[in-house]
Order: structure tokens, then C-alpha cells, then sequence
């Protein structure tokens, strides 16, 4: 993915879903905190036994890197990827 925000200001809809087998790929050599950032900015209520600000929903076999990752209020307190039931990869990010 190119570097940049990806937010609803810039057509994402959150969570981001993601499918099988996908791969975002952003900066891994600066975890997503570059001179130009590679940002994943969004946040969406999720209940996995409590209520959270999902802003990716992994997928069997799916990798994340590279990002900083980061909720739109702060009201929640994280970001966060959901991996219920699910192995994949997280690596290289930075969680704002």
C-alpha cells in the first residue's frame, strides 16, 4: 500500500474486514511512523464480550505491516485488530 491515511475522510469504512489470505503491507522498516506516514485511522464499535474501536477484523492466513494504527476519538483508549478465531500475522506496527 502506499504510504498516506487511510480513514473515512479517504473511503475506508471501518473496520476493515479483512478476507483470507490478505496481505496490507505499508513501511515495515518504519512501522508505519515515517517521514510520510503509512496511518490506518478509523475506529468502529465491535462487541467481542465488550465494546471496542475495531479498526481492522483479521482473517485466517491474513498479515498486517507496517502501519501506525490509530482510533479517531481516543474515547475508547486503543486501536486494535480482532483476531477471534483466527491465525495471521501482526508485525511492524506502531499502535497510537
Amino acid at each position: 500500500m502506499a504510504k498516506g491515511t487511510y480513514d473515512a475522510a479517504h473511503g475506508e469504512t471501518f473496520p476493515i474486514t479483512l478476507k483470507p489470505g490478505q496481505k496490507l503491507i505499508g513501511d515495515t522498516a518504519h512501522r508505519g511512523t515515517g517521514a510520510t506516514p503509512t496511518l490506518i485511522q478509523g475506529e468502529a464499535a465491535y462487541s467481542f464480550g465488550f465494546l471496542s474501536g475495531t479498526a481492522i477484523l483479521g482473517a485466517e492466513g491474513a498479515r498486517v505491516a507496517g502501519f501506525s494504527i490509530a482510533t479517531v476519538t481516543g474515547t475508547v483508549g486503543y486501536a486494535e485488530i480482532i483476531v477471534d478465531g483466527v491465525t495471521m500475522e501482526i508485525d511492524h506496527n506502531t499502535f497510537l
